[in-house]
């Protein structure tokens, strides 16, 4: 944990989400309390950006997402049966061979 005179890497990042806000439709809110009435000397404060997570959101979740379902379906398919596995084999390779002789 940073201790409070500790200056971290979103300091120096900050000018870039800045720049970038646009895209990364940045949300920047702050609060502070004052000692004084003229709002110049500051008691304490707080300070919080929000970033959208494209890669994260858009990229990553949505593969992710698919390779669970194709991993649950397989998960299915596979029952221990030598049999099973041997039919699994058959229709591949007819299968393939009847791609390949429509596309070939």
């Amino acid at each position: 944990m940073p201790s409070i005179t500790e200056y971290t890497g979103h300091g120096f990042s900050e000018p870039i989400v800045t720049f970038f806000s646009a895209i990364y439709r940045t949300k920047k809110t702050s609060s502070l309390t004052y000692y004084d009435q003229n709002n110049c000397l500051i008691k304490e404060g707080t300070a919080d950006i929000r970033l959208i997570k494209f890669f994260e959101e858009y990229l990553y979740l949505p593969i992710a997402q698919v390779s669970t379902r194709a991993a649950a379906i397989v998960v299915r398919m596979q029952n221990g049966c030598l049999d099973s596995y041997i039919l699994y084999v058959f229709v591949t390779v007819v299968a393939l061979i009847l791609f390949l002789g429509a596309y070939a």
